[in-house]
């Protein structure tokens, strides 16, 4: 019977030449690992033009102007970090506990982040005061009159003129009321919008002008009064000062974090 066994001699020859294939092999894998390890957990976060665009108009509509460049910054800064915090939150699976929303899940990771920073000194305090005066503002505020329409009224200048001479002209109803006293401009620009707001803080006292057109509508309007902004005395802002510094040290506890996250994550911004 023929022995069809490998001869022993030939053995070493065959390994000899496998051996080059398993190194590649073994490289090529410590390769895709590395690879995977380094940036297979890398994503990319796109903030489009229409997504900065929604973000700065929001902006405007609440604090009653638009925002600048260092502003932009910020707000873009603001949704990436927010953003971030979200896929942590996913990543940490805390929609197996709480299934709400985006913001509840951000929030939550904010929490466990940010933790419980100590109570600032008195002293702490008074620098934090001086050092943010523009924080504790009264804002400006306008008081005015108007006659508002859902729709264009047919004779806008006859209108005008009549209310200008002293005639009662009767407009559609306003759930707000007709006479709006002391409204401060980011409570004006909510509700009436941003334009509204500018055309209020440019036309002279005491004088009916309009129609001004807003988010609501058409209004003549009739400013009586404007107040500038006024600085609120220390004693009055104290509890505002320690709770602004609290948020304020947790923020920077996150930010910090945050910063090392984003080292996973490939931004794109568009332009």
């Amino acid at each position: 019977m023929n022995d069809r066994r490998m001869p022993a001699t030939a053995r070493p020859a065959i390994w000899r030449d496998a051996l080059p294939f398993l190194i590649f092999l073994l490289i090529g894998s410590c390769c895709f690992l590395l690879y995977w390890m380094v940036d297979g957990r890398r994503e990319t976060i796109d903030v489009s033009r229409s997504t900065q665009d929604m973000l700065f108009e929001d902006y405007a509509t609440l604090s009653g102007h638009e925002p600048d460049t260092q502003e932009k910054k910020k707000i873009v800064d603001s949704y990436i970090s927010d953003e971030i915090l979200f896929r942590e939150s996913l990543r940490r699976r805390l929609y197996l506990s709480d299934g709400n929303i985006r913001q509840r899940m951000i929030d939550q990771i904010r929490f466990l982040i940010g933790g419980s920073p100590g109570d600032p000194t008195e002293a702490q305090m008074r620098a934090y005061y001086a050092a943010h005066a523009d924080l504790y503002r009264q804002e400006p505020e306008i008081s005015f009159q108007h006659v508002f329409f859902r729709t264009m009224p047919a004779d806008p200048v006859s209108i005008l003129l009549a209310l200008r001479k002293g005639k009662d002209v009767k407009g559609d109803d306003f759930w707000m009321g007709h006479e709006l006293p002391s409204y401060g401009a980011s409570m004006i620009s909510s509700m009436f919008g941003l334009d509204f707001l500018h055309a209020l803080e440019n036309m002279p006292l005491e004088n009916w002008s309009g129609p001004i057109r807003s988010s609501r509508g058409f209004h003549f309007v009739k400013v009586t009064a404007r107040t500038a902004a006024t600085q609120m005395p220390y004693d009055n802002v104290k509890h505002e000062i320690e709770a602004d510094m609290t948020s304020e040290m947790r923020d920077d506890a996150i930010a910090t974090e945050i910063t090392r996250l984003r080292r996973d994550y490939d931004v794109i911004i568009q332009k």
